[in-house]
């Protein structure tokens, strides 16, 4: 979590992510409730519009598998915006980039795999690639995502935030497999 402790003139967007090491284990519920998607050909894919997409300002608690996920999936859909765009290098604002985004995909879907024997896949439909020219750039793309799937700007990856649940395959599991792991939103504007 993040505190301020002197005058700041940016956004007041205050999410973060708890991840505890012991609780209620859900991993046998969500097992059954995606058994269907044991096989690559139907894997269950994320982010997914019928769970909640929308991280910014409300105050809301996400616990549930497929939010965590959704969160999850967006992370990973900003670094590969990054990576389409050929900034593999993490910026000024983040220690990630557009190259940790085939490491951390592999890493969701081993946990994944081998914790809740389901198969999942990005879903990578929220991005748009806008091809422009120009006489002095010539040919020259541009990506962006739709505006139903947001992680406030100082709570995503790209300004290095709510990332830790990949620190380890451990930390992963517990955040989704665990109820009381959780994306919390909100604000401080009192």
């Amino acid at each position: 979590m993040k505190l301020r402790t002197d005058y700041v003139s940016n956004s007041s967007s205050s999410s973060f992510i708890v991840i505890v090491k012991d609780g209620v284990d859900k991993t046998e519920q969500i097992s059954a409730a995606h058994r269907d998607c044991t096989e690559k050909y139907n894997a269950w894919a994320f982010p997914n519009k019928r769970f909640k997409c929308e991280f910014g300002w409300e105050w809301e608690d996400t616990c549930s598998f497929e939010g965590k996920l959704n969160f999850i999936g967006i992370q990973l859909l900003y670094l590969f915006m990054q990576k389409m765009d050929g900034n593999l290098e993490p910026s000024n604002y983040s220690s990630w980039g557009g190259k940790d985004f085939d490491r951390l995909y592999d890493m969701v879907q081993k946990v994944c795999r081998e914790k809740f024997h389901i198969e999942v896949k990005l879903n990578t439909e929220p991005i748009t690639v806008q091809c422009f020219h120009d006489e002095d750039r010539g040919y020259y793309a541009y990506t962006s995502m739709d505006y139903d799937y947001y992680i406030d700007h100082q709570s995503a990856v790209y300004e290095g935030s709510c990332m830790d649940m990949f620190q380890s395959e451990d930390a992963l599991y517990d955040f989704l497999r665990f109820e009381e792991s959780y994306v919390r939103g909100g604000n401080d504007n009192g």
